[in-house]
């Protein structure tokens, strides 16, 4: 009885290491059976980006005016993004302005008229005198601008006329006075 006690531990021993053996040949059957596959891609996005841009048409434009004359410069303004497709989608490209004020005689007598298209029946932006066109509280961000123009896609441009007339009625304390006028074109993504 001895001799078999002796035993029995080195058979527990034994059973304990023939079993470990046994789980892992299942554990590895089992893994080793399965079918697996797998792919991945990696992304990065990109903003598209939108610009206008002016033909500087004006920047050569400097009018001097007497009273009963005008003066005109078409500027024309292109859209364009990158890339050039898909076409993003745009609101109506608005107008506004803002003006630096030299003589206040000027800028509440000087006429401006800005026209969509520079051809006759060309539609009408704004008109009035430069204060009360671009003036405080009036066309001077997006919001409060005008215009009509959706560019269609990438390279597409829009004419406008935009005309100083200084009135008849013009008094002499305008004379040899200055207004700086900025025209703005803006267009957003709807």
């Amino acid at each position: 009885m001895h001799v078999l006690n002796r035993k029995r531990p080195l058979l527990n021993v034994a059973s304990a290491a023939v079993a470990l053996v046994l789980m892992n040949l299942l554990v590895w059957q089992a893994s080793s059976a399965a079918f697996t596959a797998q792919t991945s891609e990696d992304i990065t996005v990109d903003a598209g980006q939108i610009t206008l841009s002016d033909d500087d048409a004006s920047a050569t434009f400097t009018p001097v005016l007497y009273p009963g004359q005008s003066d005109a410069v078409c500027v024309t303004v292109t859209y364009n993004q990158t890339p050039a497709s898909p076409a993003a989608p745009l609101a109506a490209v608005h107008v506004y302005g803002s003006f630096s004020d030299g003589s206040p005689a000027l800028s509440g007598d000087v006429e401006i008229q800005v026209d969509e298209g520079c051809s006759a029946g060309s539609t009408i932006l704004g008109s009035g005198t430069i204060a009360s066109v671009i003036g405080t509280g009036n066309a001077e961000d997006y919001s409060s601008g005008s215009g009509s123009w959706v560019p269609s896609g990438d390279g597409d441009s829009q004419d406008y006329l935009i005309t100083f007339t200084m009135p008849s009625s013009t008094t002499d304390a305008a004379q040899g006075g200055s207004v700086d006028v900025t025209v703005t074109w803006e267009v957003q993504t709807s």
